[in-house]
């Protein structure tokens, strides 16, 4: 192999970075991925002192005491620890990061590294739960970032305010920390709930002075049924904790009217809501009015509503599906339907790439000749002792021309002229010509 040799001009030489993302998508089964839920003080031994911190309680620890500081004890003794400086992935004030619902229970997902390079893309996260199999999608949980490191859930038809974004403060369900690949759901509530509904016609009622002649039970979520009765002389009954009178009236509509009113300020709006149509009274159990937006009715649907009377029934809640917390995502024993462990979730890593590039200047007046010695007619016969064979020997007559000149194919890149291995070799695409008439210039890049 011919070499020529020549110096790079070092402000030809420059420096970069460029950034590259890639999506990924991974599942509860992806190699090194894991999603366990998080407790305080939760312990090996129950309710023993001397216990060490179950695996959920030494992720809840760790979480609190890495990314939670400035909601702990910290922040009491020393205001520093509520300071931007200590809030793990705030940048700017201008950018809210939400820390104010971090309690005693929550999740936290961890991804390995090798999956999202120097970070996740900000904007690209997406975390889908499941429960019972990995492809049950009937009442699965999406959340997503907002940019800024705050989660909230797309498909939720549950919030704690409905007049603010579903990433504010109010409605944010966790946080992620983008350059460690660390997702920390901290919300509380309930994230799905499908209401249960009951209705039941009134037949053949008249006015009615015997408290007790009809009325009808409703079982709320706290198991204890509550008989409603109707009666003529309600404004002489006094209600107890499980009796509720109501007036009965001449007419069935003003009747159902009556109870459907006494129902609501029974239960104060909040569970259980009734509405009049007619002859016909409707009981929705709705998610919407909960306090704290939780249900306490662990079941799908409340139990069945009996009466006597013209309210003689048997039917029941129906419809309705139980309320997901996002406390159950992760798992949660004994409580197979609400296991929450199968999940998906995609991002985009971020990996960035440095760039060196060179620019080589090729004079014309340099580089002419060729130093292959295939370029030249064999020597016939001796020579001279001493001699040189270059002065004997003749290039090819189709070498001789004016417009002849050499060819190349390769630059490599040496530390000094020593004859060492090449540090850096760069190929070109096909032969170029050297010209005697123009400086060529051959830039080429490096990743590294």
């Amino acid at each position: 192999m011919a070499t020529m040799y020549g110096r790079i001009n070092q402000s030809e030489t420059t420096f970069g970075e460029n950034t590259f993302h890639k999506n990924q998508a991974l599942t509860s089964a992806s190699n090194g991925v894991s999603l366990v839920q998080i407790r305080r003080n939760d312990k090996i031994v129950a309710s023993t002192d001397a216990s060490p911190l179950s695996v959920s309680g030494s992720h809840w620890a760790f979480v609190h005491n890495f990314f939670y500081r400035s909601g702990s004890a910290f922040s009491k003794e020393s205001e520093k620890y509520n300071q931007i400086y200590h809030n793990f992935n705030q940048h700017s004030d201008l950018k809210p990061f939400h820390k104010n619902k971090f309690t005693e229970s929550g999740s936290v997902l961890y991804i390995p590294q090798q999956y999202f390079g120097e970070r996740i893309q900000p904007g690209s996260f997406e975390f889908t739960i499941r429960t019972g199999s990995a492809d049950n999608t009937t009442r699965q949980i999406i959340i997503k970032d907002d940019k800024n490191g705050n989660l909230f859930s797309s498909n939720a038809n549950i919030s704690r305010s409905g007049t603010t974004s579903i990433s504010s403060s109010d409605n944010y369900i966790g946080n992620i920390y983008y350059d460690l690949g660390v997702a920390v759901l901290t919300e509380t509530a309930s994230a799905l709930h499908t209401p249960s509904t009951a209705s039941f016609t009134v037949k053949s009622m008249l006015t009615q002075s015997i408290a007790a002649s009809n009325h009808f039970f409703i079982t709320g979520s706290d198991e204890i049924p509550i008989k409603f009765i109707s009666t003529a002389s309600v404004a002489t009954e006094t209600d107890t904790a499980t009796i509720k009178f109501f007036a009965s009236a001449s007419t069935l509509a003003v009747t159902v009217a009556s109870a459907s009113k006494k129902i609501n300020v029974v239960f104060n709006n909040n569970h259980i809501i009734a509405s009049a149509s007619a002859t016909t009274l409707h009981l929705t159990n709705d998610a919407n009015q909960l306090t704290s937006r939780i249900t306490s009715n662990v079941g799908s649907n409340l139990g069945p509503i009996s009466g006597a009377g013209a309210f003689t029934t048997h039917s029941g809640f129906g419809g309705g599906l139980a309320a997901v917390k996002y406390t159950d995502i992760g798992g949660a024993k004994g409580r197979l339907s609400r296991n929450y462990d199968f999940y998906n979730v995609k991002f985009n890593s971020t990996t960035p790439i440095f760039t060196s590039q060179y620019s080589i200047k090729i004079p014309s007046s340099a580089f002419n000749v060729s130093m292959n010695p295939t370029v030249r007619i064999p020597v016939s016969g001796s020579i001279p002792s001493g001699s040189s064979v270059s002065t004997f020997a003749n290039l090819k007559n189709n070498l001789t021309g004016s417009g002849w000149s050499p060819y190349f194919n390769q630059v490599q890149l040496f530390r000094d002229k020593t004859g060492e291995e090449p540090i850096l070799v760069a190929n070109l695409p096909r032969a170029v010509q050297k010209r005697d008439d123009i400086d060529l210039i051959i830039t080429f890049r490096v990743d590294h």
